[in-house]
């Protein structure tokens, strides 16, 4: 809700390039953020919740 205002309000007082600039440096930072994010895999398996690889799926040398 208040994103467009604050956008507008940046048009209105710079122009258009100050809020491009802004929205590419937010979209870069979720980039670099979203590359570096480790989820962790949720699986419910009998019953059990299993975080991680399951162990139906896990390698055992």
């Amino acid at each position: 809700m208040i994103s467009p205002i604050v956008f507008g309000a940046l048009i209105d007082a710079s122009g258009w390039q100050l809020p491009f600039a802004l929205s590419c440096a937010l979209l870069a930072a979720a980039a670099v953020v979203a590359w570096y994010m480790k989820p962790k895999r949720l699986t419910m398996t009998d019953g059990v919740l299993e975080i991680g690889v399951p162990k139906a799926e896990q390698h055992t040398a």
